[in-house]
């Protein structure tokens, strides 16, 4: 299991598969595995299209009726999963056992609802609390991911909130619960880059204080290496080199992680961005060998097998003929 580097993993998924219905049924996903421990977070990273999001969606059961989704092995903690699970059992348990965040906050909350009465009523559909102690664990819990005057802001209404602290309730309305798994699903990509950053310094807080682990979407490199002990990079379905984020987004092995790397904007938003010549492979089309060859300045003869996650060294995997395994 290449993308397993953790003993004691929260979230342990094997074989994750992703296929979405339709006239020509569409592979998002194609054999995902990797793990995460307590206190640890991994972030996922790839172009638009490239699965990740259809990873995270799938954990939740969020993919009903959308897709056909399968895995080997899955287990939260303790509670193991079989296939047959994915909308019964792993729906059932999103909120309890894992949690998520999303990119638009205010379109996941109730516009008609104060926030407080939002939070109270998940505190005590999940932790059976009573009224008056879910009101005092409301506002400990919106101190807690940094809303000011938190007993005040308990009557306001969503629309009365500015995005960055949308994203502050929903990211307190997701760990309320006090999930084993925070899934944080491109949660910064409609905030600016000031107000994004804090968002993700407040996850990394929170999922090291609470010992979550914590999945982390993005197509931002810069807020992945902020985020995340760990980084996988996917494409067309699959995860093409995983490792900790210094030797994944510093010392990239892969062609297609480099790209990503070189496509990049610099911090100082003076680099001049190379974007990477070519697009995504259609899924519905069979292939075999290396998916990113196609696009790829070394491909060569080799290329045409599937070489597999190679190991490079401890804890860094990459899916290329040109690395030593």
């Amino acid at each position: 299991m290449p993308a397993r580097h953790t003993p004691t993993p929260r979230l342990s998924v094997d074989g994750l598969s992703v296929t979405y219905r339709g006239s020509r049924p569409n592979p998002a996903v194609t054999g995902v595995s990797f793990s995460i421990g307590v206190g640890e977070s991994l972030a996922i990273v790839g172009e638009s299209g490239s699965g990740k999001s259809s990873v995270a969606r799938s954990l939740g059961g969020l993919l009903q009726g959308k897709a056909d989704v399968s895995w080997e092995s899955m287990a939260i903690d303790d509670t193991r999963f079989v296939p047959g699970d994915v909308e019964a059992g792993v729906g059932g348990v999103a909120g309890r056992l894992l949690s998520y965040v999303f990119q638009e906050p205010k379109a996941y909350l109730n516009p008609s609802l104060r926030i407080g009465g939002q939070l109270c009523e998940i505190l005590g559909i999940h932790l059976k609390l009573g009224r008056r102690e879910a009101e005092r664990e409301a506002v400990e819990l919106l101190d807690h991911v940094g809303i000011p005057d938190a007993a005040r802001r308990m009557n306001d209404y969503p629309h009365q909130l500015s995005g960055g602290l949308a994203q502050r309730v929903a990211i307190a309305m997701a760990i309320a619960p006090r999930p084993a798994v925070l899934v944080a699903d491109e949660p910064t990509s409609s905030l600016d880059v000031t107000v994004a950053a804090r968002v993700v310094a407040l996850l990394r807080r929170l999922q090291r204080d609470r010992g979550m682990a914590l999945l982390h979407i993005t197509h931002n490199l810069y807020l992945a290496a902020r985020s995340s002990d760990r980084v996988a990079v996917m494409y067309a379905g699959e995860f093409v080199e995983v490792g900790t984020a210094a030797d994944v987004l510093r010392n990239g092995a892969m062609p297609y992680t480099r790209g990503l790397l070189a496509a990049a904007p610099a911090a100082d938003g003076r680099t001049r961005m190379r974007p990477i010549p070519g697009s995504p492979p259609d899924m519905r089309e069979p292939s075999t060998g290396c998916r990113f060859a196609p696009r790829c300045a070394h491909v060569h003869a080799g290329c045409a097998h599937d070489v597999g996650l190679r190991t490079v060294a401890d804890g860094h995997h990459v899916r290329c003929t040109l690395v030593e395994g």
